[in-house]
């Protein structure tokens, strides 16, 4: 975490909570951590710009509400991974999509991506489309039992969980 001083890092660690339910949020934020609502803002564009914060919004339970989701990989050859990449990327209700190799375990797939949709059957429909766009087998690996949707990191060193 170079390059961060202590508000970078009080902004990053408390961001990952609620954020307060307040006519201006921001300022409360801004009055907790220390700082003014305009220098705040500044920093988060500054974390935005530099990739350290990638949004913020909501972390939502999609099987809380109804949605079916999945985790789902394909074996995509090397030469084909950006091309499978981007077209998974493009699907609606895809949340992460990444790449991991043999020597993250020797899996037999490679490119690994989250999908929630309205209805399993239109899960199943988006999956099957795409493995016919791409021409590969999409594999997917819904769910039995959620124990943990989301973290949090402390990234002040306060707490030494990082």
């Amino acid at each position: 975490m170079s390059g961060l001083d202590k508000i970078d890092r009080d902004i990053l660690t408390r961001l990952q909570d609620e954020l307060p339910l307040e006519t201006r949020p921001y300022a409360a934020l801004a009055a907790e951590i220390g700082t003014t609502e305009d220098k705040l803002l500044r920093r988060i564009n500054a974390l935005m710009r530099a990739g350290l914060i990638r949004r913020i919004g909501p972390v939502v339970n999609q099987a809380r509400l109804g949605r079916a989701t999945t985790l789902a990989a394909v074996a995509a050859p090397e030469k084909l991974v950006d091309e499978i990449a981007a077209a998974i990327c493009a699907l609606p209700g895809v949340s992460h999509c990444y790449l991991r190799g043999a020597e993250d375990g020797g899996e037999r797939y490679n490119v690994w991506f989250t999908l929630a949709a309205e209805t399993r059957g239109e899960m199943e429909a988006t999956l099957r489309d795409l493995g016919e766009r791409i021409g590969l087998p999409v594999a997917s690996f819904p769910a039995k039992k959620i124990f943990k949707l989301r973290v949090r990191l402390d990234m002040t060193g306060e707490r030494g969980d990082v």
